[in-house]
């Protein structure tokens, strides 16, 4: 089951399980093993987690911000890809409050399942 995680805008996704993501302090500068790191906008990218105790991911990151124009498509593709890998449809996700005062921000919007195309 993916608790952490990163969504490209091309549509890649590198996620681990809990036992990685424990072993990493749940945050995402391990991932992306698989790609230059170097060429990585993280701007651009989704990022996720679930973090212990919590019934809900996360997600930061400029897609984030603006999960209902631009951040739909990497929204689209986390939502498919947590579900087709064992994660409840009704899951919650909340975007993560960047401090940049944005609409969305420190708000649950919706479930897994409203994201999926």
């Amino acid at each position: 089951m993916p608790i952490i995680g990163i969504i490209l805008e091309n549509g890649y996704i590198e996620s681990y399980d809990h036992k990685t993501a424990e072993k990493h302090n749940f945050h995402h500068t391990f991932i992306m093993s698989s790609q230059d790191k170097k060429e990585i906008d993280y701007d651009s990218a989704l990022r996720f987690v679930k973090l212990d105790g919590e019934e809900f991911y996360t997600l930061e990151g400029e897609p984030a911000l603006e999960p209902r124009t631009t951040g739909k498509k990497q929204i689209s593709f986390f939502a498919t890809y947590c579900v087709e890998n064992g994660v409840d449809s009704n899951t919650k996700v909340k975007i993560k409050d960047h401090k940049l005062g944005t609409y969305y921000e420190g708000q649950f919007i919706g479930c897994l399942k409203d994201f999926i195309e």
